[in-house]
């Protein structure tokens, strides 16, 4: 009777420390999890909206103006966002970093 017992109240131990470690690495409580989500909510709404001549332009423009960006394997032209890429880099990264977005024959 005694070992049912231990072996019962381990098992609700460790189902209890699974439920903890779970919730623990949710978007209430994982500021990078929650972000990761708003990104891929982001994406999965634009991905319906095809870009219009001129934001290709003016990503084509961040491209040439770093040019290492251009082989970045995430935000780069063959990255898994293609073009948007430049768009989403100069939104998490360039912004921050001073960098210019913008097309670069604007009249």
């Amino acid at each position: 009777m005694k070992l049912r017992t231990v072996a019962v109240l381990a098992l609700a131990v460790s189902a209890y420390g699974i439920y903890i470690a779970a919730a623990l690495r949710s978007p209430l409580f994982d500021d990078n999890e929650r972000e990761r989500l708003a990104f891929l909510a982001s994406k999965k709404q634009a991905a319906g909206v095809p870009f219009t001549d001129q934001q290709r332009r003016e990503a084509e423009a961040y491209y040439r103006r770093f040019p290492g960006l251009d082989k970045d394997a995430f935000f780069g032209r063959n990255g898994p966002m293609g073009v948007r890429g430049a768009v989403e880099h100069y939104r998490r990264h360039g912004r921050h970093e001073g960098r210019v977005w913008g097309d670069d024959e604007k009249k």
